[in-house]
């Protein structure tokens, strides 16, 4: 099998994973609805699960463009909700039998889950024109939710077009996380040369605050020799440190070098400050690295 071939696999496999995890969310999250739903924070909660399972899978399938990031995030969103309403429809389907399975029993001394199924559909369809899960949602939109058990000593309905619109809040706000999740993911740095990620920040050493201007300029003109014999393993602080991170496996895609300024807080805290990051290719690297005075 082709390299193209196995990654093509791979991908495919982590969707089936994230599928399920979706719909298991979506299962559970209405297993629990039925027993209480918090209006504002379940949508929450919710996304951020979908957020951990897609997290995973774009590193795992080394998912490395943004768009597909968002792409697999809106994905598992639609799942992760379409699972949770299509488990409330099947609990309704279920309370509706075993309501009609009493009547008919009643009214004929035998029960029947056919026509008990029969009975609910035509139920549906005589309400809304629609059948099955469908008319299930126009059924619960018609009646509208309530809500409001956590505040009033009874419930507020929202009535039909406001059901309609907190349902797309609701779904807006999962899909909102778990996009954002995959988009940031997605971003990591990813070498195409050997299809890993790169590795994590690692310090290779610092200055002290007072010649960090020195340390800009060298960069600027890219004179990674000189830059590497300034700095220190230990500089005092306030300090500017510098980081690298970099394919470890190949060594042959561009490196990040990241300046970080280092300084004590009003509460003798240690204070870390981004200043910039720059891109440099595997050869201003290698003389940077080459011309440290000591061992990393």
């Amino acid at each position: 099998m082709s390299s193209s071939s196995k990654t093509t696999v791979v991908k495919i496999f982590h969707i089936l994973v994230m599928t399920f995890v979706g719909i298991l969310i979506g299962v559970i999250t209405s297993i629990v609805s039925n027993l209480i739903y918090l209006v504002f924070l379940f949508p929450i909660v919710i996304g951020f699960l979908g957020a951990m399972s897609i997290n995973r899978t774009v590193n795992k399938a080394k998912i490395w463009k943004t768009s597909q990031g968002i792409l697999r995030g809106v994905f598992m969103a639609l799942v992760i909700y379409g699972a949770y309403h299509y488990s409330n429809y099947l609990t309704f389907r279920l309370q509706m039998i075993l309501l009609m399975n009493t009547e008919i029993s009643e009214a004929t001394g035998e029960s029947s889950t056919e026509v008990a199924n029969i009975f609910t559909d035509y139920a549906l369809k005589e309400e809304t024109g629609y059948s099955g899960f469908i008319g299930y949602m126009m059924f619960t939109a018609a009646r509208g939710l309530s809500i409001g058990k956590m505040f009033r000593a009874s419930d507020v309905n929202i009535g039909p077009v406001l059901t309609w619109l907190y349902w797309l809040v609701e779904f807006g706000v999962i899909a909102w996380i778990t996009s954002g999740a995959g988009k940031i993911a997605s971003r990591e740095p990813f070498c195409e040369h050997c299809n890993t990620w790169y590795g994590k920040e690692k310090h290779i050493g610092g200055v002290s605050i007072q010649i960090s201007t020195q340390v800009v300029q060298l960069i600027d003109k890219r004179d990674f020799s000189e830059l590497g014999k300034i700095l220190q393993k230990d500089a005092e602080l306030p300090s500017l440190e510098v980081y690298v991170r970099s394919c470890e496996t190949c060594q042959t895609s561009d490196a990040f070098l990241a300046l970080n300024k280092i300084s004590f807080g009003q509460n003798g805290n240690i204070q870390h400050q981004s200043v910039s990051k720059t891109l440099i290719c595997p050869s201003n690297k290698l003389t940077l690295m080459r011309e440290l005075r000591f061992q990393i």
